[in-house]
């Protein structure tokens, strides 16, 4: 295990999420990816309708400054979520019942992209289990698909990859008790990682020093 030092997590609901954490997602989402028109946002900040209804993980070194971020959205019957607008489930009928959706996912710092990523989906993973989500969906790249497979997680990709906002991407459905069982007969320290709940973020606001991430897979 490899040892990631003064980082801190918190997860968090909308009103408690820092400013800088949506213009991250500005950056990255409306210039870098391009996926989001710069025109929707106000004072380069990209804020949406999903975020009252979202966990908001974000992870900070010891300034306080943004170093990853994701969002775990729950189903509402009001607003839905948003795959369910994803081109590729055009006139299919999609399990929506005890659902959510990540999204929004961003590692910041490239020295310790792999920590940061790993510590996002864990967490992730964690606020789909406890909530018993059993229909977990992800809109990703291709290439993203096969790592997470990679890595345990249990992925179904619902249709092929088409264009969406620009890039082609495909929706897909994370099976969260298979991915809980995957982790489960690895039976070794990686598997272990994400499974113990002495290292999971227990409490909602609970901030803590001194994640680890796996070094390989």
């Amino acid at each position: 295990m490899k040892k990631v030092e003064n980082l801190f997590i918190e997860r968090v609901n909308f009103k408690k999420v820092n400013s800088a954490c949506f213009n991250a997602r500005y950056q990255v989402y409306c210039k870098e990816k391009k996926w989001i028109n710069p025109q929707e946002c106000t004072d380069e900040k990209e804020v949406d309708i999903y975020d009252k209804v979202s966990k908001h993980i974000i992870i900070s070194n010891d300034k306080w400054e943004i170093q990853g971020y994701a969002r775990f959205i729950f189903n509402t019957n009001r607003i839905g979520l948003p795959v369910f607008n994803h081109p590729g489930l055009k006139n299919k009928n999609i399990i929506s019942s005890k659902s959510g959706e990540s999204s929004r996912f961003i590692a910041l710092n490239k020295k310790i992209r792999t920590a940061l990523t790993f510590i996002l989906l864990r967490s992730l993973f964690q606020i789909a289990d406890e909530a018993k989500i059993t229909n977990s969906y992800i809109v990703v790249e291709p290439h993203f698909i096969r790592y997470l497979n990679r890595i345990g997680f249990a992925c179904k990709p619902l249709s092929g990859s088409v264009e969406y906002f620009g890039s082609l991407t495909a929706p897909v459905l994370v099976d969260v008790k298979a991915t809980k069982e995957n982790f489960q007969k690895m039976n070794n320290d990686y598997g272990n990682w994400f499974l113990d709940e002495s290292m999971f973020i227990s409490k909602d606001d609970f901030i803590y020093n001194y994640i680890y991430a796996p070094a390989t897979v």
